[in-house]
């Protein structure tokens, strides 16, 4: 397996514009297997995971994963919302949930326990599907990305994630350092999501050598391991 396989395989490949049509829907399922192989997982908005379910079906081509945001992007909605918004979500098909953890210092979920109350919640709603907690980790100070990565571990999330890929900064090394360290210390089987500005293969390749660095070349699998990126794929088929 070259360089370009491996990565494709790690790639939630996403659409999260919020002006797709069906019809960019369908080719995103399409393009989601790949000359290159098949990406880990297609990520869209609650509304179209069953259109990428039955774009693969039409297709003849193997059901892939398929990811979701919920509280996305601001993270501000109560949790009552947030239930809903995995409810509907699951109804739906979807396979695994990212969720935006309440990251604003204006947030009604302002503290430790509520957050961590807040992410367990969402945890048992998800029933056993993969949650991936966005922290946002660009808004935050690296004392608040350590946080907040500790309560995610605490409530069970099965991935860290960087961003949301809606502000700026979204993905850094340093940020993405030092979750991975975080999860290495708490010695829970969590997984890393990089995403957030992730284009080139070369920033790709950034992210794969910091996690093989400190948490082994075996963690980088698509179990443990994602990019979330829209254009990485066609990067690298181009």
């Amino acid at each position: 397996m070259n360089e370009q396989q491996k990565i494709v395989r790690l790639i939630d490949y996403t659409s999260l514009s919020g002006t797709e049509s069906d019809a960019r829907i369908r080719k995103l399922a399409a393009e989601a297997h790949s000359p290159l192989g098949t990406v880990a997982a297609v990520c869209v908005y609650p509304r179209y995971i069953a259109l990428v379910k039955d774009a693969f079906v039409h297709a003849r081509q193997p059901v892939l994963p398929v990811a979701t945001v919920v509280n996305f992007p601001g993270g501000a909605l109560p949790l009552d919302e947030v239930i809903a918004e995995i409810h509907y979500a699951l109804q739906q098909g979807a396979d695994e949930i990212d969720l935006v953890i309440p990251h604003s210092r204006h947030s009604i979920y302002f503290d430790y326990e509520q957050k961590l109350d807040f992410v367990r919640a969402c945890r048992n709603e998800s029933h056993g599907k993969v949650l991936k907690l966005i922290i946002e980790s660009g808004q935050l100070s690296p004392d608040e990305i350590q946080r907040t990565c500790e309560i995610g571990l605490a409530a069970g999330a099965d991935f860290l994630k960087t961003s949301t890929g809606k502000t700026s900064p979204g993905a850094t090394p340093e940020a993405a350092g030092l979750m991975l360290h975080c999860i290495k210390d708490s010695g829970k089987p969590c997984g890393f999501k990089a995403s957030g500005g992730i284009r080139k293969q070369s920033e790709a390749r950034t992210y794969i050598a910091l996690a093989e660095s400190i948490l082994g070349p075996d963690f980088v699998q698509p179990r443990s391991f994602r990019l979330g990126a829209s254009t990485l794929l066609q990067d690298m088929l181009s």
